[in-house]
């Protein structure tokens, strides 16, 4: 009994050695994890790009775009249809963009203007492209994201 006394006796102050290790390994994780900067943070991958008639922005490869803003100025008599495209999943969608008189009389060449907060996709290596029934400008704002290999 003595022996079970004195063996207890000597693991427990060597559990309490390894403990003290081991939450220092802990710690210093924790610490350096902190310090791991935020891949994913828009502001690191901030990107913008204008579009004019015929004009396109390819995505760069192992990137996926995410447009977060667009604003355009068209310049036409009529109604105006004008708007964004872009290839998301392998799928190609028109964005149509909302539209307002800004100066001019109807009939005659106005200036049409309308812009959007979106959340619009767009996958890598493919091409935003704009289509429009005027002269118009187009401005897009967003981030790109990296992709899981």
């Amino acid at each position: 009994m003595k022996r079970l006394l004195l063996s207890i006796a000597a693991v427990v102050p060597l559990l309490a050695v390894i403990g003290v290790f081991t939450a220092r390994e802990s710690i210093a994780q924790a610490i350096r994890a902190a310090w791991v900067r935020d891949a994913d943070n828009a502001a690191r991958h901030a990107v913008a790009f204008d579009l004019t008639a015929g004009g396109n922005y390819t995505v760069p490869a192992g990137k996926t775009l995410v447009i977060e803003d667009v604003s355009v100025f068209n310049l036409i008599p009529a109604d105006p249809t004008s708007g964004l495209i872009t290839v998301t999943n392998g799928v190609t969608l028109f964005h149509d963009m909302p539209f307002s008189p800004i100066s001019g009389k109807e009939g005659a060449t106005r200036i049409w203007a309308g812009g959007r907060t979106t959340r619009f996709y767009a996958d890598p290596g493919s091409v935003v492209s704009s289509f429009s029934n005027g002269s118009f400008h187009m401005a897009c704002s967003g981030y790109l994201i990296e992709v899981n290999p």
